[in-house]
């Protein structure tokens, strides 16, 4: 069945009268804040974000979580994914260039769809590149992506955040198995939409906590935005570089429209694509060809 969810108020700022405001309060948070900065002692900062996806995945109890950030407009980084699948679910996501995380990331509100095999899903229908994209790079049916929000300042037992996030970030999880029955009334839908909603935004509200105290990078000191997961994507900034140069009428923000077009066209990432282009293997006429 398809579910309508109000995205711009569902499980934020206490809309949802079973959800509680005070997350510091819930004891699944506390379990996830502990079950995070445990994670967080045992793990180099570029390896962190991978980390705590891997550690949500545990916590929920779903299939794959994904961390993105926004660095420009039309510009979004995995910066952690909890396995392969995950991070090919994000490539998806930024190759379409629409989907829930590019949609939490631009307006600080949640993006979910309930079954990628339901027709009438409104996440499908609002994002139908994305998932036509998704349901090839992976076997997913159920995506929600939430904002992490701003760490607290300050926050009791832990010392002041040393950094804030800096960038906007958004969580996706994402399950193998629809949100709900086919047969759930609205009410169980609106439940189970209630109870993963509850338990992400305890999760991301965790990682924010955890995030925040890691050191900046300076000089030669790692990041947790300097994650092995973001690697891939610089090609993308050195391929809109290219084609800007073969045509300096070109704006980035078409550069990656052009390169987009011909990835989907050609059943490739957007990153396999533009590696190809910098490395030589693909020419600006082929990529251009394609708008």
């Amino acid at each position: 069945m398809s579910t309508v969810v109000d995205d711009t108020a569902a499980g934020r700022d206490g809309d949802d009268d079973d959800d509680d405001d005070d997350l510091e309060g819930e004891p699944f948070y506390d379990h996830a804040l502990h079950a995070l900065s445990a994670a967080a002692l045992r793990t180099p900062p570029e390896a962190l974000a991978d980390r705590v996806c891997a550690v949500a995945v545990d916590l929920m109890d779903l299939d794959g979580a994904s961390l993105t950030t926004q660095y420009t407009p039309t510009m979004a980084v995995p910066v952690g994914a909890s396995d392969p699948m995950a991070a090919a679910a994000e490539q998806a996501q930024f190759t379409s260039g629409q989907g829930p995380c590019l949609h939490a990331l631009r307006t600080a509100a949640l993006g979910l769809i309930t079954d990628l095999h339901d027709p009438q899903d409104t996440g499908r229908l609002r994002w139908p590149t994305y998932a036509l994209l998704l349901a090839r790079a992976s076997d997913y049916r159920c995506v929600l992506a939430v904002p992490v929000p701003p760490p607290p300042h300050p926050w009791p037992g832990v010392r002041e955040p040393s950094t804030d996030l800096g960038l906007p970030v958004a969580l996706t999880v994402y399950r193998r198995h629809p949100l709900m029955r086919a047969s759930s009334t609205v009410a169980e839908a609106s439940t189970a939409v209630g109870a993963l909603l509850r338990r992400t935004h305890s999760v991301s509200a965790a990682m924010s906590v955890v995030l925040s105290q890691m050191p900046p990078a300076e000089g030669r000191a790692r990041s947790w935005l300097d994650a092995r997961t973001a690697q891939a994507r610089t090609w993308v900034w050195r391929a809109e570089e290219v084609l800007q140069r073969a045509d300096r009428s070109l704006s980035r923000e078409e550069a990656l429209a052009a390169l987009r077009t011909y990835s989907i066209f050609e059943g490739l990432t957007i990153d396999e694509a533009a590696e190809m282009l910098v490395a030589g293997r693909l020419t600006v006429s082929a990529v251009r060809g394609r708008t």
